[in-house]
């Protein structure tokens, strides 16, 4: 059942560093046990392709028919299974908080039977459905009518391709947190990078692209590899059973060969391929999912980038959804997360003690708490609208004991999330203007009033300042490009002509230069500089407050004249 606790319907404009930050060291929860089985079930869209799913239960020593408990369903990524260290994590973080955890394989990965279909709504999600089935039949579980139990759902990449698509499809699902996914798989890698007319966020649509050679070629070949390491249930015998008359496809659908191979070969594919990888894009189903739905995406992620989840995010708004939040985390594909960090998908946790004692004390599992403990428990608040990390702050080891550092200090939040809907800023010769030069949509007045409130709101959000570029300023190597003035950096404490307004010092010391350029070599070239400081005066004599060092903006014949003064 679809349900709401505390609609974040007001958009905070402020932002609110470390609002987590002081968050205590969650403590060690229940006991659980971890039983395995498997489901027989049928998938498809004609309901008529069977499967066995092999799925692990976790449940909560105290679960029972007199105190249910709200259930989790955890999905792997592409090539794993549900015995992974990014499943078992997540399984017995949420069971040691009292949620029964159901885990499993994919279909075509593991112990489950089947063929790859690229998450597809079609199969896959079909598939979770038949999970929450199992957990409706609990008598330990939260129920919410008849066959609905309170049911949430976390993974990432593969594992967060299809949440969505369970959310449209099954109106059981109460609550996801996608990690590191797609928006459109036909933006992602089929064949990818190419954004449409419809602005920064629009991912869905038929131009070609670059194809992402590197990253389908591995999940080919991850695919194609199954059967031959006793995965899955897609060998050449029990594919022509299920796909009679189709060519052979190790490991996949035999839609799926087709694909590649016209992109490898071409680098596009056909509009009936095309419209089969629709089937496996939230995007498509956008207008189904509206439960709680937290976005995570590593800012470094070299496979699915943060502008996926910010346009599933702003699709899912635009549609109704109110409670849709983001968290851009410093990893992803490609990285490995930062300490206290604790992105479960890099597989650098695990369901031992230890593990769990380092996934407990980190940002995600804080943020995971929040969204779900909200959601299926109702309590506490979900946690920030917006979230990202900042990479020039350190974290902060508050548990020498255990060495667990938390990243909670790194990330900054806010009620705003990133779009392309604001104004337009153009470097003319009459200055820095709203619009553009061909379409302008102001008067001249009117782009420097709007400048300079759009600036001011920037400040006022806590923001250190903007920077300003010509859209067509060509590249130029390190200081050009400040010499040209095609990039103004305006802050603050910035004068108008763009410079820190002059300041009467007096140098106090120096550095000498052993550079061998310039004329600077044996000389006093940097020079500590310091200001008047009338609080650490008497009558007798005044102090002086060292406030800088200055390096640069001198020539090298004002360098030898400072130099002589200074010997004098």
């Amino acid at each position: 059942m679809r349900r709401r606790f505390f609609p974040l319907t007001t958009v905070v404009p402020l932002l609110v560093v470390g609002l987590l930050a002081g968050a205590a060291m969650a403590q060690p929860g229940e006991d659980w046990t971890r039983t395995g089985a498997l489901l027989d079930t049928v998938t498809g869209p004609a309901d008529d392709y069977p499967v066995t799913i092999d799925y692990d239960l976790y449940v909560p020593e105290g679960a029972s028919a007199a105190d249910p408990r709200p259930a989790m369903v955890v999905a792997h990524g592409f090539g794993n299974s549900k015995s992974v260290a990014e499943v078992t994590t997540l399984g017995a973080f949420f069971a040691a908080k009292g949620y029964v955890v159901i885990t499993s394989s994919h279909q075509g990965f593991g112990g489950s039977s089947g063929c790859v279909a690229l998450n597809s709504i079609d199969y896959d999600a079909k598939n979770v459905s038949s999970l929450i089935d199992v957990l409706a039949e609990r008598d330990d579980v939260v129920m919410d009518g008849p066959n609905d139990p309170r049911v949430g759902m976390v993974g990432g990449s593969y594992g967060g391709g299809h949440q969505g698509l369970v959310a449209a499809s099954d109106p059981r699902l109460d609550a996801i947190a996608p990690g590191r996914t797609w928006n459109s798989l036909q933006f992602s890698l089929v064949p990818n990078n190419l954004i449409g007319d419809g602005g920064l966020y629009d991912l869905q649509h038929y131009e070609q692209g670059v194809f992402k050679q590197g990253w389908t070629s591995l999940f080919y070949a991850l695919g194609s590899a199954q059967p031959a390491q006793g995965n899955g249930g897609c060998d050449p015998i029990t594919q022509q059973t299920l796909y009679p008359g189709q060519p052979p496809c190790s490991g996949f659908d035999p839609a799926v060969c087709p694909i590649f191979a016209s992109l490898a070969a071409t680098g596009d594919v056909s509009q009936a391929q095309r419209e089969f990888v629709e089937r496996s894009s939230v995007t498509s189903f956008v207008e189904g999912v509206d439960v709680p739905v937290l976005l995570t995406q590593g800012q470094s992620d070299t496979l699915f980038r943060p502008l996926e989840a910010t346009a599933t995010f702003h699709q899912l708004r635009a549609d109704g959804n109110d409670d849709v939040f983001l968290l851009w985390n410093w990893g992803g594909h490609g990285y490995q997360p930062l300490p206290g960090e604790g992105e479960p998908y890099s597989g650098a946790f695990g369901d031992t003690d230890e593990a769990q004692e380092a996934f407990r004390a980190t940002y995600f599992a804080t943020r995971f708490s929040a969204f779900f403990d909200h959601y299926l428990r109702e309590e506490g608040h979900p946690g920030p609208r917006f979230a990202f990390h900042r990479d020039w702050i350190q974290g902060t080891d508050v548990d020498p004991e255990a060495s667990v550092q938390l990243a909670h200090t790194a990330y900054a939040e806010s009620g705003r999330v990133p779009t392309n809907d604001g104004p337009v800023f153009t470097l003319t010769d009459d200055g820095l203007v709203v619009g553009t030069v061909e379409d302008p949509q102001l008067t001249a007045s009117e782009r420097r009033e709007t400048l300079h409130r759009y600036y001011g709101d920037v400040v006022e959000r806590g923001g250190e300042g903007i920077v300003v570029k010509a859209l067509d300023a060509p590249y130029c190597l390190g200081s050009g490009s400040r010499r040209t003035r095609l990039w103004i950096k305006c802050k603050p404490e910035y004068g108008a002509a763009g410079t820190v307004p002059r300041l009467d010092v007096v140098i106090v010391g120096g550095y000498w230069s052993d550079a061998c350029r310039n004329g600077r070599r044996g000389k006093l070239s940097q020079f500590l500089v310091a200001v008047r400081d009338s609080r650490r005066s008497d009558m007798f004599d005044e102090g002086f407050l060292a406030m800088g060092r200055v390096g640069t903006g001198y020539s090298v014949a004002q360098v030898a004249e400072i130099n002589d003064r200074l010997q004098a």
